[in-house]
């Protein structure tokens, strides 16, 4: 009778983690594809979630050893929002506080439950495929609507989403994440044939947005992870054949006109205004112009800032308008003090030594130190795509610490057993 009941309560949890791997499934999709005013695109946002939260609290139901506990994402999201929240003292616009301090318990929420539902490395390569997946939907998503209006000769010339308001910057960053996902299950998984047909399809839609920061997201990722990947000496080494293959494939960007006309001619601006051959990169002196008035902002009120979301209204006087870089887009909205507290999370990360040979923390590691290069040309404070990836590290540390201590209790255990012998 008893074998009978843990039975039965083992399939309720696989079926509860089941619904829940599907609910976080549709939420990925519905914030990835969903968030534009299209027809039912609330509906699908607000049930998705309604989704979420319900598995998620019968996740934790189940597991309430692990669900009273706040992780370390959770208690730094919360200090965050609480500080945001008392922005609408000094903040011109409460409104816009408010809506992003949704989004951000939003995110909070999400990232709790599924802290609650990883119990092991495979469970963390699950809500990673999950990852994929939405972003393999976006795509397509945005690819039949472009093929509804384009040739696909008009297709390779325009930057893939940007005509249905999808920002192609956010999809390349999200193409390049999910070629490292795809090239770190091929180490660790079957299907690799699949995986690899994926990352073409991938690297071939980075190269439609045309989109400069997805090109240098996908170089130092993969210089990141091939360099992680070894101990020691053989490091020197990878990091000269590392310098090699980018200049490589810099020059065969630039000098092969397919690839030229997608993305090599804005690669090559970027260089020329890098080494001072031009005065600025023709569209983006609009964002350094934003930059600057971003550094305005916060002169006018260094330590905490105007408040939360309120650069745009300071300086517009509307919402939507946004700094092009998460830093000064911060120290704008939420001062020095602020800042501080954003960062002092995926800094530590970041700070964390790894063992070379975990290729998921590899993994992770490669993704926080990309969002900290990124943060210069993006604002990625309220982005569930971004943020999830630091949640994501500190579930991946706090497993392996755990596979340490216990290994750690079994030596103690077994030396024991050898003295009383």
């Amino acid at each position: 009778m008893t074998n009978k009941m843990l039975f039965i309560s083992f399939n309720k949890y696989k079926l509860i983690n089941m619904f829940f791997d599907i609910s976080l499934l549709l939420y990925f999709i519905a914030y990835f594809v969903y968030y534009k005013d299209i027809p039912g695109a609330s509906t699908i946002r607000l049930l998705s979630t309604a989704s979420v939260l319900l598995f998620g609290m019968m996740l934790s139901l189940n597991n309430a050893r692990r669900a009273l506990k706040l992780g370390k994402f959770e208690i730094w999201l919360a200090v965050f929002i609480i500080f945001g929240f008392i922005s609408i003292l000094w903040a011109p616009s409460s409104s816009a506080v408010m809506g992003v301090l949704v989004n951000l318990i939003r995110i909070f929420l999400v990232a709790y439950f599924i802290r609650v539902r990883v119990q092991n490395a495979d469970d963390l390569n699950r809500v990673l495929v999950l990852y994929v997946v939405a972003t393999l939907y976006m795509v397509i998503f945005i690819l039949l609507k472009m093929m509804d209006m384009y040739t696909f000769e008009q297709i390779l010339v325009r930057r893939f989403g940007d005509q249905f308001e999808y920002n192609s910057n956010q999809t390349a960053v999200q193409c390049c994440f999910s070629i490292m996902i795809l090239l770190y299950l091929t180490k660790e998984r079957k299907h690799k044939f699949i995986y690899l047909g994926l990352m073409v399809f991938f690297a071939f839609i980075l190269l439609l947005t045309q989109s400069k920061k997805g090109i240098v997201c996908l170089a130092i990722g993969l210089v990141s992870l091939y360099y992680n990947s070894v101990r020691g000496n053989k490091k020197v080494g990878r990091i000269i054949i590392a310098v090699l293959g980018i200049i490589l494939s810099y020059v065969l960007i630039t000098n092969i006109p397919f690839f030229y006309n997608l993305i090599g001619h804005r690669l090559e601006e970027m260089m020329n205004f890098l080494l001072g051959f031009t005065a600025s990169m023709g569209e983006d002196a609009r964002r350094f112009q934003l930059w600057d008035k971003a550094l305005e902002t916060w002169f006018s009120s260094p330590i905490f800032g105007v408040g939360l979301a309120n650069f745009s209204i300071v300086n517009f006087g509307v919402k939507g308008a946004y700094a092009h870089n998460n830093y000064l887009e911060l120290l704008a909205d939420v001062g020095f003090i602020g800042t501080i507290i954003y960062y002092c999370l995926p800094v530590s990360i970041l700070l964390t030594r790894f063992k070379s040979s975990d290729n998921l923390q590899v993994l992770l590691h490669t993704f926080v130190l990309i969002l900290l290069i990124m943060d210069i040309g993006v604002v990625s404070y309220s982005n569930i795509s971004m943020v999830l990836f630091y949640a994501l590290s500190l579930i991946s540390i706090g497993n392996s610490c755990n596979r340490v201590n216990k290994t750690n209790i079994n030596r103690v255990k077994s030396t024991r057993r050898l003295n009383e012998i």
